[in-house]
């Protein structure tokens, strides 16, 4: 059973045989172990940095670091754990591949628990369209180069455990209230499309706004929360889902 390799030894081992042999006191050899030592951690580095770039093991300062140095991304919600950090390295590439294309946003925000669609032209049958809002705010797309990306629903990924019992202004169980956090500000949001926004487009963002929810839930100082966990007042939805 051969030993572990050293190049402290391998160094000393390949010295003139009359180095070594007037090396009484392995003074050489000591002084060679420094040497030694530090090719020793580059080898380490070397053998190692197959578990660095694959997705199932690479660390968190090692995907920041490479994605920074690579792509120029460098922002995580405070919320994206390491396995969430994981999926975005493991599928960065495609997609930059499939950036400034209709299922390239949207599987892009998805990465970012936002639901959305990106419409690039309506749909026409004969005379009628449809794939559009009709009404007051409607909007339509009438010339090249022009995208509209609906924001359907962001999940809540920072709230867990806020259904209080509750009764009128009284609450029994917890016995405390909670504060909700923001998954995600409409800046936040916004700069997320921006990133595979492509160049030349005009780009609109809509926030699908159902019945129950307040327009006002999209400003960026207030929480979005996710409507499956927090209940309004009247049993509605917080944020609607299609």
């Amino acid at each position: 059973m051969s030993s572990r390799f050293s190049n402290g030894e391998y160094l000393y081992a390949h010295l003139p045989a009359r180095v070594r042999r007037d090396d009484l006191s392995l003074f050489v050899k000591r002084f060679s172990q420094f040497f030694g030592a530090t090719m020793d951690g580059w080898d380490a580095i070397g053998d190692n940095f197959y578990q660095s770039i694959d997705p199932s093991t690479a660390s968190e300062e090692f995907i920041n670091w490479w994605l920074w140095a690579l792509f120029g991304w460098s922002w995580y919600p405070s919320w994206f754990t390491l396995a969430r950090k994981r999926a975005l390295y493991a599928a960065f590439a495609t997609h930059l591949a499939k950036r400034g294309t209709p299922v390239g946003t949207e599987e892009w925000l998805a990465a970012f628990s936002i639901y959305a669609r990106e419409f690039a032209r309506p749909t026409y049958w004969g005379e009628f369209v449809w794939g559009e809002p009709v009404g007051e705010g409607a909007w339509t797309i009438t010339d090249a180069l022009v995208i509209v990306v609906q924001i359907y629903q962001v999940n809540d990924e920072v709230n867990s455990d806020v259904r209080g019992m509750s009764w009128g202004e009284m609450v029994w169980g917890e016995g405390y209230f909670r504060d909700v956090g923001q998954t995600l500000t409409q800046p936040e949001i916004e700069s997320l499309v921006r990133y595979v926004w492509p160049n030349g487009h005009r780009l609109m963002i809509e926030y699908v706004v159902f019945p129950t929810v307040s327009v006002e839930a999209w400003d960026s100082a207030k929480p979005i929360l996710n409507e499956s966990q927090v209940p309004d007042e009247i049993g509605g939805t917080i944020t609607g889902a299609s």
